[in-house]
């Protein structure tokens, strides 16, 4: 958990599937340690240092486990290559995996700018501000849609920034917290907004809880955009469009 939440965790940086009850690798991260090394997507993993790791779901292995590691530590792995008839051994040294909470940032026309959040780890609010750079300063853009379908939340602070980013006034409260024994916290608008985002829509589903449920009660609260609620995932297209059409954000 933490480290899914803290953006990195230590390991050979590859997707893998188990196929046949045998580690598949899907793809390797480019630059990162595996890539570096040479392992292609389709390779299977039949060794990992003198054990044999084939039988996964049959002898209970866990496949991540064995490749991740402290940073700068070696782990040799051999593979089987789809068209080589000998195995082929590497030497694997450990590094830190990036793991970003942003999947998805791009304009959906001219005026309307779209983030897709998976969480919200402690990096988010620096993704999230470098997605607004790229495609609303360079893009000129000037209307949002936030994507928090099936994200099960994260760090209360990194959702309370990213409001910031919505509200141009200062002191608007969002948020707060209270416990039997914990004083009561308020979290309220920063007034540092760093751009002029107009029109806001936030998609949320039956997945958005937590942070998620924050940023979306606050705008809602707010009156600062729109929710717009998707139950099924094949919904997901047709959506965001009406959210457009809805906002006349073509205009």
């Amino acid at each position: 958990l933490t480290e899914s939440m803290e953006g990195n965790f230590e390991g050979i940086g590859i997707e893998f599937l188990v196929v046949d009850d045998t580690i598949t690798v899907v793809s390797a991260l480019p630059g990162g340690p595996s890539a570096t090394a040479g392992l292609r997507p389709g390779d299977q993993i039949i060794m990992v240092e003198d054990s044999i790791v084939t039988g996964v779901n049959k002898f209970g292995i866990d496949p991540a486990s064995l490749m991740r590691g402290v940073s700068n530590t070696d782990v040799n792995v051999t593979v089987r290559r789809p068209g080589e008839t000998e195995m082929i051994g590497f030497n694997i040294t450990r590094a830190p995996i990036p793991v970003y909470s942003v999947d998805a940032a791009y304009n959906l026309n001219e005026t309307t700018s779209y983030i897709k959040i998976n969480r919200f780890s402690a990096t988010t609010y620096d993704e999230f501000v470098k997605a607004l750079e790229e495609n609303m300063e360079l893009g000129n853009t000037r209307n949002l849609v936030i994507d928090l379908r099936d994200n099960p939340g994260g760090y209360l602070q990194q959702a309370t920034k990213i409001l910031s980013q919505l509200f141009p006034q200062k002191g608007q409260l969002l948020v707060y917290t209270q416990g039997r024994n914990s004083r009561k916290v308020e979290y309220k608008t920063n007034g540092r907004a760093f751009y002029n985002i107009q029109n806001v829509a936030v998609l949320i589903d039956e997945g958005s809880a937590s942070a998620s449920e924050i940023v979306a009660g606050a705008v809602q609260d707010r009156d600062r955009g729109i929710l717009a609620a998707s139950h099924t995932h094949l919904r997901a297209h047709a959506t965001v469009l009406d959210l457009v059409r809805r906002l006349r954000l073509e205009q």
